[in-house]
Formats: structure tokens, C-alpha cells, sequence
């Protein structure tokens, strides 16, 4: 009876970690699409501040030119970085976070600006 509780117990664990996987990934957002600038599973949240309208944008401290037509206000309460489907813009696997080396001109996609910067 003991053996049974601790497989089923491993086996919760089990199925809550690839839950939390799952779900720490880069993600898409339905309301970015009307923008045109997000792909699938290339958009996590980040601090993004807008600098200037010719495209100007801070993304988790480190500033980047992106074109002004895909820098937005974002919806949400934080803001978001998108990046461009190319291998040497993939961020690692599971990540939560945007890894510092996808925020330049080269990998930028798009970003949603938040009204308040936070950290990421």
C-alpha cells in the first residue's frame, strides 16, 4: 500500500514539473497578432521602455534600435521582447526570461512598451 502512495506522489511531482516546463517557455499572445510582428513561441515578457519614436527601446536595461513600426504599447501590465525565428536568435530551451544575447538589433522582432519599467 506504502509503494502505491510514493508512485502516485512521483508521479504528481512528475507531472507538475513538465507542467511548470511547459509553461516557462517563450510564448505567443493572441492579442499581439492584429500587429503582425509576433511568430509562434518567439515572445516573452521583459522590461521594455520606449526612448523614442524613431524606435528606441530599453529591453532589461540593455537599449536597442528596433523599427517604429513594431514597437507598440503592450496590453498587459508589463511588457513584452519578440525575437525573429532564426537559430542564432533561439533562445535556450524552457527559458522564462530573455537571455541578454537576443536583445539586439539583429534578433529584434517587435516590443510592447509598459507604462512602468519592472525587471525580467
Amino acid at each position: 500500500m506504502k509503494i502505491q502512495w510514493v508512485v502516485m506522489i512521483a508521479v504528481a511531482a512528475v507531472l507538475l514539473f513538465l507542467f511548470w516546463v511547459d509553461t516557462a517557455r517563450p510564448d505567443h499572445i493572441p492579442w499581439m497578432d492584429k500587429y503582425g510582428c509576433c511568430g509562434e513561441k518567439n515572445c516573452l515578457p521583459a522590461s521594455v521602455s520606449k526612448k523614442s519614436e524613431a524606435g528606441g527601446v530599453v529591453v532589461n536595461g540593455v537599449p536597442v534600435k528596433i523599427h517604429p513600426d513594431k514597437v507598440h504599447p503592450s496590453e498587459t501590465t508589463y511588457g513584452w521582447y519578440c525575437w525573429k525565428a532564426y537559430d542564432r536568435c533561439a533562445p535556450p530551451k524552457g527559458s522564462a526570461t530573455v537571455p541578454q544575447a537576443l536583445i539586439s538589433e539583429e534578433c529584434a522582432l517587435c516590443a510592447f512598451y509598459e507604462g512602468y519599467a519592472g525587471n525580467f
